[in-house]
Parts: structure tokens; sequence; C-alpha cells
């Protein structure tokens, strides 16, 4: 080869060597700063290449060992937990920054690292502090080797010995023998004994009572088991009643009675009644009440701790406060609404003489009787009766009503709003006389908007399509005066009442149909043609005497929400009809108390029971008291004291056969009302003349039923007559008869002891009749008409002056009827009450029996007599 040729070819070889190298380099290059391992070379200048390399190893160019690496600070990599690296210019601080002589930078949690941190001040090993240790001192928070104990502790630490606990008490260990105590045995498995010092504990499979839970032992009612009973004993307060008097405790009462009633065992299959429930037990306290509650079994006890201390307190405005009646009782059926609105619509095509719903169960807010004050409509110049109305079939009935048979004037209605020969009719009572607007006929199966108003110068009737504009007046009377109620009349829906008293007969039923809604106002709501007819349900404002929307009570009592211009309460429903009803017996009511904060809340309604106990019982500013009713007969109500607002009645008897042991009524228009058969024995009547115008009678018997009562040992306690409204001791109308022995009866007023009205009988036998004031006309009333007696045997006879026994002749007589006179020039008058124009007088001549003496013809209160000289003369008459 020439020079000239080997030259290049000697130059393309250096540069493809080097060429080799450079790429091989490059190819290999490790991470900045890891171990470079001396490479496999190959290719044209391998050994030149590993010549090189051992020499950068000997000489240190290239390190043997692996080197960590070094970045700076402002090199640093992402952060990755666990990942070291020697930062050339980092500081040793947490977190990393730049401007030092180098230092370790470590990953951790997002963040490098180049200083230790300080241990967490909370730091702990299986629950024991670690931080702020002090060696071999009782300072600080961690315990040292070699340090002594103390208190129960002996030895030193680390391995102390117990010695006592809780200050001084010898340690149970597991060789301790169990002695003593409610433990025997020994640890760990020691056998329980007793309980609480020495009572037998509970255990797997033992039967009798389950106790559920307990917290506390407060005594306040928050360590209370809930939802059991005691032997049988089911306390309120377990079934989360409070008794703090503010909280409503109706629901936990009513399910206390439902858990008592739930294992009623009923009878015994062979005829033996055998009714025992449970019994309900109030602590003492006040127990407050937004419903009524419901008795709803056989055998099933009310009792509470006195009647001064366990005390109901029903806080609607007006009601009954419990219903003693049996499941299956109907009360009022009711529908779907015929409009919107909350509620329903009572269904009276079923029956229209059975059931009805009686709006004057109250007084009315404490107001003065015979004022325009709550359903007292008397004195009323303005008035509406309003209610949506489906006529079912053809046939006349009552809507809503005012009325009663007061006595001998035949039957009387404030107000009625009703269908008569098929038309709508309104009928009112005013100062001016009766008035009677007829209207047009009402047609079937079409929901109306109907109403009466009165605006003190016409009544006027509205027959109107629900939501419909423009509906003119039906029919209109020009009529003036104000509303006359008699003071006895029931209002209700659904008949027109035909006995004077609370939830007698009836002289009209119901419409064959719907009716809802029903609103009874002071104020004449329309007065011309109505723009808008109402398509609701309506709503109660200060104009509103009553209002109800058959909305039905929550706990499945038989009661229908009502509503007044200041609340809302509670109204019984009445139902005569027997069928299904489950007659309650051997039920018990007593020592408890009943004091209303409603304005006009009313005790105790008793249907459909037998030989029922109730008593004692204090029931402190009633409406009504106690109502006795339906089916309810030979039971045994005793001790019972009713304060009773200016209302209509204390103690109310519609059914028979029941008998009252000392009972006491302060108050009320009537003390009490018998309108059924049973004994009355020492009861006692507080005249309550100094509110409003006080009390009219102290026992009414209304017509209708029959009335036979006897009553021992009463005592009539009159006290006020300035009020000049008191009209009888005792009123009968009607009767069948009312025997009276012992006791006293006042009147007050110049009204009758005794007052028969209609048909008849009364006798009274050894009884004080008194008068506190004035010179009655007569000691014994007599009216109407049919058969009539009464006789006084051995009676007192206080204040009444020179009053006869009787006004009406050949009723009334008086045994013994006896005296004597002394002539005066051979004649006399022989005066005494019970001398009647019936009377057969036998008179002798007491100086000288030989002569005779002639009676005159005998008239009320006196006999006169002729005989000889001045003889004195002795004469009875019968």
């Amino acid at each position: 080869m020439s020079k000239r040729t080997w030259w290049p070819v000697l130059l393309a070889s250096v540069f493809a060597l080097l060429a080799s190298f450079s790429s091989a380099r490059a190819q290999n290059l490790p991470p900045p700063g890891a171990y470079s391992p001396i490479p496999n070379f190959t290719g044209v200048g391998a050994g030149l290449q590993f010549r090189e390399a051992i020499n950068d190893r000997f000489s240190g160019t290239q390190q043997i060992l692996p080197f960590v690496v070094g970045p700076t600070f402002a090199n640093l990599p992402p952060e990755q937990d666990g990942l070291i690296l020697y930062c050339k210019d980092c500081k040793q601080a947490t977190p990393c920054v730049g401007g030092g002589s180098g230092a370790w930078a470590r990953g951790d949690r997002g963040e490098w690292y180049c200083a230790i941190g300080a241990l967490e001040t909370n730091l702990n090993a299986n629950g024991n502090k670690v931080t702020s240790l002090a060696n071999a001192t009782n300072a600080g928070d961690a315990i040292s080797f070699g340090q002594t104990s103390g208190g129960d502790l002996s030895g030193s630490l680390p391995n102390p010995t117990v010695a006592t606990v809780l200050g001084g008490q010898v340690p149970v260990t597991r060789s301790t023998a169990m002695t003593g105590g409610d433990l025997s045995g020994t640890l760990p498995a020691p056998t329980v004994q007793t309980v609480m010092g020495g009572k037998a504990p509970i255990y797997s499979g033992q039967t009798g009572a389950k106790v559920n839970t307990m917290a506390g032992a407060r005594g306040d009612g928050s360590d209370a088991l809930n939802g059991f009973n005691v032997n049988g004993i089911y306390n309120v307060k377990a079934f989360g009643a409070k008794g703090d008097g503010s909280t409503d405790d109706s629901g936990a009462i009513q399910a206390a009675i439902n858990a008592a009633c739930a294992v009623n065992t009923g009878a015994d299959g062979a005829g033996n009644f055998t009714n025992v429930a449970g019994q309900v037990f109030l602590p003492p306290a006040p127990y407050y009440l937004s419903n009524p509650l419901w008795m709803n079994c056989s055998g099933l006890q009310l009792v509470g701790a006195g009647r001064y201390s366990s005390v109901l307190v029903p806080a609607y405005d007006f009601g009954k406060t419990i219903a003693v009646v049996g499941t299956g009782y109907q009360g009022l059926p009711t529908v779907a609404s015929l409009v919107a609105g909350a509620g329903n619509a009572a269904d009276f095509t079923i029956n229209q003489s059975n059931y009805y719903l009686n709006l004057r169960e109250w007084g009315g807010r404490f107001g003065p009787l015979g004022t325009p004050d709550g359903l007292n409509l008397s004195g009323l110049s303005a008035f509406t009766i309003e209610a949506y109305i489906e006529d079912i079939s053809a046939g006349d009935g009552v809507i809503a009503g005012s009325g009663s048979v007061p006595s001998s004037a035949g039957y009387a209605a404030a107000s009625l709003l009703r269908i008569n020969g098929g038309n709508l009719d309104g009928y009112l009572t005013t100062t001016t006389g009766n008035h009677d607007a007829s209207g047009p006929a009402v047609p079937l199966n079409t929901i109306l908007y109907v109403a009466l108003t009165y605006d003190g110068t016409t009544l006027r009737l509205y027959d109107c399509t629900p939501g419909a504009s423009g509906c003119a007046v039906a029919a209109s009377l020009a009529v003036t005066g104000a509303i006359v109620q008699d003071p006895t009349e029931d209002v209700d829906v659904g008949r027109w009442a035909g006995q004077s008293w609370p939830n007698g007969s009836a002289q009209e039923g119901a419409i064959k149909g719907y009716i809802d809604s029903v609103r009874i106002s002071k104020i004449a709501r329309w007065t011309g043609t109505i723009a808008t007819v109402p398509n609701s349900k309506f709503n109660a404002d200060s104009n509103t005497l009553i209002l109800t929307n058959f909305e039905k009570n929550p706990n499945g009592s038989p009661f229908v929400k009502a509503y007044d211009f200041a609340g809302s309460g509670w109204l019984f429903e009445y139902n005569t009809n027997r069928t299904g009803v489950t007659t309650l017996t051997r039920n018990s009511i007593r020592d408890i108390a009943i004091g209303a904060i409603g304005l006009d809340d009313s005790g105790i309604v008793v249907d459909a029971a037998h030989d029922d106990d109730i008593g004692p019982i204090q029931m402190s500013g009633m409406d009504m008291g106690l109502e006795v009713w339906n089916l309810a007969f030979e039971n045994n109500f005793h001790d019972i004291t009713v304060d009773s607002r200016p209302g209509r009645y204390g103690i109310v008897n519609n059914s028979n056969d029941n008998n009252f042991i000392y009972t006491k009524v302060n108050g009320g228009w009537a003390g009490y009302n018998f309108g059924g058969a049973g004994t009355l024995i020492n009861p006692v009547f507080v005249q309550n003349g100094g509110v409003g115008t006080g009390s009219a009678y102290g026992i009414v018997m209304p017509p209708g039923g029959g009335v036979s009562l006897e009553i021992h040992s009463p005592w009539w306690d009159v006290e006020n007559g300035a009020t000049g409204t008191f009209k009888a001791g005792i009123y009968g109308s009607a009767i069948s008869n009312v025997d009276i022995f012992g006791g006293q009866v006042f009147t007050a007023s110049a009204a009758p002891a005794l007052w028969l009205d209609g048909p008849g009988n009364a006798s009274v036998i050894g009884t004080l009749l008194g008068s506190i004031e004035g010179s009655p006309s007569q000691i014994v009333k007599v009216t109407g008409t049919g058969t009539q007696s009464v006789i006084l045997v051995n009676p007192l006879l206080n204040g009444w002056g020179s009053a006869p026994l009787s006004t009406t002749a050949g009723v009334v007589t008086m045994t013994p009827c006896k005296g004597s006179v002394t002539l005066a020039a051979g004649a006399g008058t022989f005066s005494n009450v019970c001398v009647t124009t019936a009377s057969l007088c036998i008179a002798r001549d007491a100086t000288n029996p030989s002569n005779a003496v002639t009676p005159g013809v005998p008239g009320n209160g006196s006999v006169s007599l002729s005989g000889t000289s001045t003889d004195t003369v002795v004469l009875s008459c019968n």
C-alpha cells in the first residue's frame, strides 16, 4: 500500500474508533452519581477503552464504590417516600432549604426533610406517655426504673406489689374466697347468690316480671323502667308519663291503659265472670292531657295515690276527661268529607235517631248562664248556623239545632236548621215569638252549602252550590228581638232534643244523608247575596261559638274535635245503638282528681257498664262532672265531689239502677240530674249563687225516663237567694216517683222545696223543708196534668211564714196535721199549712168533751170552727 493510500485509511480508522468510543460512552452513561461498572467493550478500539476505564478508576476520575446522588437544592427531584439523597447545598432544616453546606434529604409524605423532627407531644406507647421523661425522680410524666411506689403500692418499679385498694381495702385475687356479701366461690368464676343485700337474683328462664332497661337512680322518672308492669300494676311513668303539669301525658297514660287491657282474662267459658285486666297506677303528680282517656275493657282499675295527689289536668278548651266505653261502641259514623279540608262528614244514612253530636256539652267559657257566651244563646241579636249537606233519601230531619221540652210549656227550640216537608227550613225563637221560614225543596244526591242567618231584623235561608258565584237568599222573614233559649236545651248535630236535659230522647232525628263542617256564630255571616259561596271546611274565628269538622280523636276513642273562638276541645259521640257494644264490667276509678285548666272541661262519661265501682274522686272547675248514660246500670258511685263552674250539671244519671253514696256538688245550673232510676244516699248540694245567675235547682228529674228515685238524708246548703233565680229544691217532670227520707232540703228566692210538673208521686218522710228568704207562695208546687200525689210524713217546716202547703187543691197532704185553738164567743179558725181543700178535719172540745164542735169547709191553710163559749178545741186533719 502506498503512503498516499495508507494515510487516509489510518485517519478513517481513527475517526471510526473515536466515533465508536463516543457512542459507547453515550450508550452506557449511568444515572448521575451512580456507580458505573466497566462495560463489556467490543469492536474496534475495545482494548483501548478497557485500559482507559481501568486507569480512570485507579486515578479517581471514576468512583469505584457507589455514590449517593448529590444534587443541589434547586435540582432536588420530585419527592418519593423513603428515598434518601445528599443535597450539596441544603441546610439541616425541616423541610429542606438551600444556602447550606450540605445535608441528607429524606422523602416523607410529600416533603424533603433535611433534619430529624421533634417527637409528637402526645406520643405514647400502648397508651402510656413516653414524653417529658425525668430520670429517677417523681417529677415529669414518666416513672423511672427504681422509683419507689406509694399509696396502695409497695416495693419499687417496675414490679410493685398491690398491697391495698381503694385507700386501704384488701384486694381480691384469683385465690380469694368469696365469703359474705352476695358472692360465693372464688375468682375468676364466683357465684352470685343474692343481689341488693339478700334479694333473690333474676336469671335466664325465670318466670315472672321482665325488666327491660334501667338508667340512673335519681327517682325523678329518668330512671324508670319502660313499658313493663310489676304484678299486674302498670305505672304510667313506666310508659313515658312525665307528670310535670306541662308535658302531654295523654298518650303515655292511654298506652298504659291499652297494655293493662291487653292482659284481660275475660270469662272462664262456664259463664263465670273473671274479667280481670291490670291496674293502671298514677303516682302523685299533675298529668297534663291534650286528649281524653278511654277505658275500653273490663276489669280495669285506674288508680291514683289519693284524690288530692294524682291529678288529671285536661288542658283542652272543653270536653270530657275520661270515657268508660266498651269496644264495639259505634259512636258517630263518618265518611269522607263533602268538601276540601281535614276531617270527615257525619253519616246519617245508616240511622237517623240512634246517634248525634251534642255541641252543648259545655257551658261556655265560664260565662254566666243566660248570656250570649258559649252556646248559651239567650240574648243574641245576631246568629248563624251553616253546614254542608248531601241529602240521600227523601224525608225530613234536622241538620243542627237547639231544642228541648223545658216544662209543661211543650216543645221549645231556640233555633233549628232542618229539612221540613222536603224543603229547607229555618226556625228561630226570639223575644217577639216563634218564627219559621220555609225555603226551596232540597234536591237529593247534591252537595249544598246551607245556612240560617239572623241580623236582628231578618231571618234568611241559603241553599247554594259550594264555590258558586252570586248565590241569592233562598227565603227570608222579617224578625226582631233577641234569641230565647231555655237553659235545658241541647244544641245538637243530627237531632232536635225532645227531652229537656242532656242527651235524652229526641223530638226529631237527622236528615237521611251526610252533614259536614257545622259552624254556629254570634253574627250574621250573610245579609244579602253571597258573592262567592264557601267550598271548603270552615275555620274558627272570634265570632265562632262552636265549629266541628268531625275530626276523630287520634287515639281511636269516641270523640270528635270541635273549635270555639278560644281554642279546641273534644265532644263525645253519643250513640244509643247497643248492637255490637261490649258491656264493660267491674271497672274502677279511684283516688284521683280531675282539675281542669281548660275553661269548660268535664269529668267522666260512663256508657255500657255494669258493676263498676267509681270513687273517691275530686273534680274541680267542671262544666259537667259525672255523666252516666245509655247501658250503664247497677254501678256504684261514691265519695265523689264536683266543684262545678256555673255550667249545666254536677252529676247526671240517665240510666237505671245506679247507686250514689256521699256525693257533693258545688254549683251548676242544677246540682244533680236524674233521668233514670237509682238511689242517692247522703247527697250534698251547695248552691252557687255568687257567680252569674247561680244555681236554679238542687235536683232535676226530666221527662221521658219514668224516673224512680230514692233520696236518703239529703243536705241542701242554700245560702244566697239574692239572684232570684232559684226554681226549686227538687224538680220532677212526668216522673214515676221520688221518695225523700230525712235530711234537709232548703230553697231560696221564694221557690218551692218540691215541684212536680206533670204526672208523678212524691213522699217526704221526716225531712226538714226550709226556705231562707221571703214568703214563698207554696211549699210544694204542682203543675201540669196527669195523676199527681204528694204526702209529707212528720216533716219539719222552717222559714215559710204563712205559705200554704200547696196552692193546688187535693194533691198534697201532710201527716200528722193537728193542733188546738181557743174559741172566742163560740167561733175560731184553725190555721195550719197542712190544711187543704181536700182535708177531712175532726175536732173535739177539750174543755168540755161533751160539747159538740163543728168544723167548717176546709180551705188551703185553715178551717173555721164553731162550738161553745170560749172552750179550747183540739183537732186533726188528714
